[in-house]
C-alpha cells in the first residue's frame, strides 16, 4: 500500500508543478496580464486597507446615511478583535 501511496503523491506533484510551469508560460507570453494582475492586487489590498483603517479610526459610532447601523457593528467588530489582539 504504501508504494500506491508514494506513486500518487509524487503525480500530485508532478501536475502541481506542471500548472506552476504553464502559469509561468502564460505570464512570458502576455507580460501585459501579469502587469495587470499585479496593479489589481496593489489596488485591491491598498483599497481593503484604506477601509479597515478608516473604520478602526472613526471616532463617532453614530453616524448618518448608514443603512440599518452595520457600519457601526462592523466598526465595533473590528475594535474588539483589534483589542483582543493588543
Amino acid at each position: 500500500m504504501l508504494p500506491q501511496r508514494r506513486r500518487s503523491l509524487r503525480f500530485a506533484s508532478t501536475w502541481h508543478d506542471q500548472s506552476v510551469r504553464d502559469i509561468v508560460a502564460f505570464f512570458r507570453q502576455y507580460p501585459q496580464v501579469l502587469v495587470l494582475l499585479i496593479i489589481c492586487l496593489v489596488l485591491g489590498l491598498g483599497t481593503f486597507f484604506a477601509v479597515i483603517f478608516g473604520l478602526l479610526t472613526a471616532h463617532s459610532s453614530t453616524t448618518t446615511g448608514e443603512p440599518s447601523g452595520s457600519i457601526g457593528t462592523l466598526v465595533a467588530t473590528a475594535r474588539a478583535v483589534a483589542h483582543a489582539r493588543a
